[in-house]
């Protein structure tokens, strides 16, 4: 058989009845296969055109798909750049707004429908897996909605008067682009919010304006604009005014009011001045008035005074007493005078100033106090000044004859009443200064004759003086001169100083500076309490007459058997029966320690040991004048000196050792409560052993002068050295007549001060 092609040609439009297929023939065909082939071709048609359909629509849908991916991958592209926040439920993104950000072609066809695709995309944040879910929508359309545009900040910094005072943090956002512009007037927004930087700062003083505007995808746009006032700077402080007397240094010596002037402030303005204090009614060295001023924005400055008052004047009073100087003295006349300040202090001055300017005769002093305030108070006193008394050339200070006391001179066979402007002592020559009080009803005139029977009291001046250390760290040493310089007046030379340092236990009684041997110090009894002394008085001979009428006199029996609080009340009593202006007292342990020292300088025996006294009486016999042939018993080994330091009687002194609770130890020595006053005892360190040398205090020949440190006989002279302790708190000096040579000036005792027949004491006088 003949095979057949057919060839299908499409037909030019406009062929009018012509057939739409021409079948060219090779070979001939019938009608009838004709047909079939027209069938054949029909069903083929009808099998392969849905296949080729479905197959393009299949396409462009996948098409369709790719494109959503992309918008899809474009929508996480923008929330990668631009803080979209994590909204829980769907929120719209527009198609043409992430178009206009460049990340995605601005024109995108769908490929199903050949138009132009719109809608948006949903997106949330889905927290179970921690990211952003995409969903396009065409089906989601914008709607014409107006732009929002919102300026956020914290109000609080902006108080009621609508100024802040700390910079501002202002936050801008909006639903579409936004633009911004700050300035000191309104202005328009040019400024593009970059990504994640919406917050702007307010930072410049005075009104600023922040302007902020947005647009949505259809164009609209909204600007606001918010004044925001800044003031940083605090304001000019207030002042004051006072209104008051105002007298010296600053003090005002009325009751004050104060007086408020407003501060100012250029920027917010003035809000308020006020002053923490309206008015000052009291002393006051010093109150601070303190002027705060305030501005609108609630920056605030302070400016401080500081008022002192003292409304009150000084007082001036002169001393009671009638005075007697010699002329020449050199004394402070402000010393005659009591003067007592306010607050505000003050000083004294006096016309004259010094005493040494003064003629002989009946003289007013004249002084003024003014205080610190300016406000004064003034004073006088009549002084009597005497012709100029002798001074020896030693450099030692002239004694200072109190009331009733009358100076003498020995003549080589008898006192005789002593011209105190010619000389009457020498202390170069051993010859120290003695005076007495008569007897009452005895009447004496310069020149005169007094017998031993015409004196009941009976002193020996000690002058003021410094002395040179050598056994200040506890040690031993063998008896040598000690080395004196008087000083003048009252003054302190000494480079050595020591203070109490009294305890319940412990291994020394004060502590001192500059301690070295070689260095001065002035002798410490010559401080009396708070007063410094040109010199005291010491009894010639120990007491003696009755406990209500005590003598100091030679050739009879020393007063014995008193407990030390009957000798201490008895001799203080002593001023009081003979008419002294002067304060009598029971010698201290420091007292002894001085004479004892000048007796071994220069000045006394110096290395010579001073001879004991046997005998039961004043001097070394009953003989009243007997003294006079037995000068070795005197500290200067002549007649001029201080009798019976060694042996006679042992002597109670007022040096206690406190007790082990450091509190005054009264032992058998009968003050009960009464403690006497500090400033009429020396205090010692607690201990159970008596021969605790270190507790002993410079000067007081208890540790300085020992032979052999920290034995009970180990004292210069092989004289006795034990110390209080345990219950014996008290000390007694010297030795009696059966100690032999154990006994001496440098000779210490324990005792618990109860009256004892071997025990009398002796008296000191002070100026």
């Amino acid at each position: 058989m003949r095979k057949n092609k057919i060839k299908l040609a499409n037909c030019k439009p406009g062929g009018g009845g012509q057939n739409l297929y021409k079948i060219r023939l090779n070979y001939g065909f019938t009608l009838i296969e004709l047909l079939g082939v027209l069938i054949i071709l029909a069903v083929i048609a009808l099998i392969t055109f849905p296949i080729i359909d479905n197959s393009i629509k299949s396409s462009r849908e996948k098409s369709l798909e790719r494109t959503i991916d992309t918008i899809e991958e474009a929508a996480y592209r923008y929330s990668i750049e631009n803080d979209i926040g994590y909204p829980s439920e769907q929120q719209a993104l527009y198609l043409n707004e992430i178009q206009n950000k460049g990340f995605l072609s601005s024109s995108i066809i769908n490929p199903v429908t050949n138009e132009e695709l719109a809608g948006c995309v949903w997106y949330y944040w889905d927290t179970n897996y921690n990211q952003y879910v995409f969903e396009y929508d065409m089906e989601c359309v914008q709607t014409d909605t107006e732009p929002v545009i919102n300026i956020a900040y914290n109000e609080d910094l902006i108080n009621s008067n609508g100024w802040a005072k700390e910079d501002i943090a202002v936050t801008l956002s909006g639903n579409g682009d936004i633009k911004y512009c700050i300035s000191s007037n309104e202005c328009e927004p040019n400024e593009i919010i970059e990504t994640g930087n919406n917050t702007k700062f307010i930072t410049t003083e005075g009104t600023t304006y922040l302007c902020a505007s947005t647009s949505n995808s259809l164009g609209n746009s909204n600007t606001l604009c918010q004044s925001f006032n800044l003031d940083k700077t605090n304001p000019t402080a207030g002042t004051a005014t006072f209104a008051g007397t105002l007298g010296s240094n600053d003090w005002y010596t009325t009751d004050i009011t104060v007086n408020v002037i407003d501060g100012s402030d250029n920027l917010s303005g003035h809000s308020s001045t006020i002053s923490n204090i309206e008015s000052i009614t009291s002393n006051t060295t010093g109150t601070t008035v303190r002027i705060t001023t305030t501005d609108l924005a609630g920056n605030s400055s302070s400016r401080d005074y500081l008022i002192k008052v003292d409304k009150d004047s000084p007082s001036l009073i002169a001393k009671d007493g009638a005075v007697e100087i010699t002329e020449g003295d050199s004394n402070v006349v402000s010393n005659y005078f009591n003067a007592s300040y306010s607050i505000s202090g003050g000083s004294i001055s006096c016309t004259p100033t010094n005493t040494n300017s003064l003629d002989t005769g009946t003289q007013t002093l004249s002084c003024t106090a003014t205080g610190g305030n300016g406000k004064t108070a003034s004073a006088s006193k009549q002084i009597t000044v005497k012709a100029a008394i002798y001074e020896d050339n030693t450099g030692a200070n002239s004694p200072e004859l109190l009331d009733n006391m009358i100076p003498i001179k020995y003549n080589g066979s008898n006192w005789v009443y002593a011209d105190v402007t010619q000389e009457w002592y020498d202390y170069d020559n051993k010859e120290w200064a003695n005076a007495v009080v008569l007897n009452s009803g005895v009447s004496k005139n310069v020149g005169d004759t007094i017998s031993e029977s015409e004196i009941a009291l009976w002193y020996v001046w000690i002058p003021r003086y410094k002395y040179q250390l050598f056994n200040a760290n506890n040690g031993s040493v063998l008896q040598q001169l000690i080395n004196v310089e008087f000083e003048s007046g009252t003054a302190t030379t000494g480079t050595v100083s020591c203070t109490d340092a009294v305890s319940g236990s412990g291994s020394s009684s004060e502590t001192c500076t500059n301690a070295e041997n070689g260095n001065w110090y002035t002798h410490p009894a010559f401080t009396f309490g708070d007063e410094e002394l040109t010199g005291f008085w010491i009894g010639k001979f120990e007491v003696s007459g009755s406990i209500n009428a005590m003598t100091i006199k030679p050739g009879v029996s020393n007063l014995s058997k008193r407990t030390v609080s009957n000798f201490f009340l008895a001799i203080q009593n002593i001023s009081a029966v003979y008419n002294l202006s002067g304060d009598s007292h029971m010698i201290k342990n420091m007292e002894w320690g001085a004479v004892a020292y000048l007796k071994q300088s220069k000045y006394g025996l110096g290395t010579i040991d001073l001879d004991a006294n046997y005998s039961g009486y004043a001097g070394g016999d009953d003989d009243p004048v007997a003294y006079k042939t037995k000068t070795t018993l005197a500290t200067t080994g002549t007649i001029y000196g201080v009798y019976d330091m060694s042996g006679r009687a042992w002597e109670y002194v007022m040096g206690n050792m406190v007790s082990s609770s450091g509190s005054f130890y009264d032992s058998g020595a009968g003050f009960g409560g009464s403690v006497p006053n500090e400033k009429y005892y020396d205090k010692y360190t607690y201990s159970t052993s008596n021969t605790a040398h270190g507790r002993g205090k410079l000067g007081d020949a208890l540790k300085e002068t020992l032979s052999t440190f920290g034995s009970g006989t180990g004292g210069w002279y092989n004289d006795y050295t034990n110390f209080a302790y345990s219950s014996y708190s008290w000390f007694k000096r010297g030795g009696s007549s059966g100690d032999g040579s154990k006994s001496g000036v440098f000779a210490s005792l324990n005792a618990n001060g109860s009256g004892v027949s071997n025990t009398g004491t002796r008296a000191v006088l002070i100026p």
